[in-house]
């Protein structure tokens, strides 16, 4: 690896599915591993340099990473072809509770469903994790279909998934500022 931004860094020091072995990159499991090494030996192929993309899996049940991998032209710099590699988290590429409430009016609750329905949940497994009864649930989701002015639960699905991450204007305070450019990337220089 030859240089990585400050997300990227915090990601390999997470040890969460990806990390630096012998100044290589690494997934989790072996065979993402070989995986991944073959994007880059095809990404800095002096030939026909090829891109491609992958996910990783996690722990404690987070979404994988996507990881894409391209030829970087001009990378002279470094005497030796190079790839960049992008790793976003999927959950990262869905937009915040904050953004649906202030994109389509939802209440905190209804948001909360929504984001989770939006990541695979089930409605019986969200009540649960929430302490709160089915019908109560299907009440919020009667409201979101309406706010959504759509039908059915995978329209709903859908809907978020078209939303681009960080949709909403910045809440000026709220947590570390983003590197420009990079809503939920990490970049690496292989």
């Amino acid at each position: 690896m030859a240089q990585a931004n400050d997300a990227a860094e915090r990601t390999l020091r997470l040890g969460d599915g990806l990390t630096i072995h012998n100044g290589r990159l690494c997934a989790r499991r072996s065979f993402e591993t070989a995986k991944l090494g073959a994007l880059i030996a095809g990404a800095t192929s002096e030939s026909a340099p090829s891109a491609g993309s992958m996910l990783v899996s996690r722990d404690g049940g987070h979404l994988p990473y996507v990881i894409r991998v391209a030829p970087v032209a001009g990378a002279a710099v470094f005497d030796r072809p190079m790839a960049m590699v992008l790793i976003t988290g999927l959950d990262e590429n869905s937009p915040s509770e904050r953004d649906l409430i202030q994109l389509y009016g939802l209440s905190p609750a209804e948001s909360r469903l929504a984001v989770a329905l939006a990541r695979g949940k089930k409605l019986s497994k969200i009540a649960a994790d929430i302490g709160v009864q089915i019908t109560t649930l299907r009440t919020q989701l009667r409201a979101i279909l309406r706010k959504f002015d759509v039908e059915r639960q995978s329209d709903i699905i859908r809907v978020i998934s078209n939303i681009p991450a960080g949709a909403s204007s910045p809440d000026p305070g709220a947590g570390e500022e983003a590197e420009p450019g990079a809503v939920g990337d990490r970049r690496l220089m292989k």
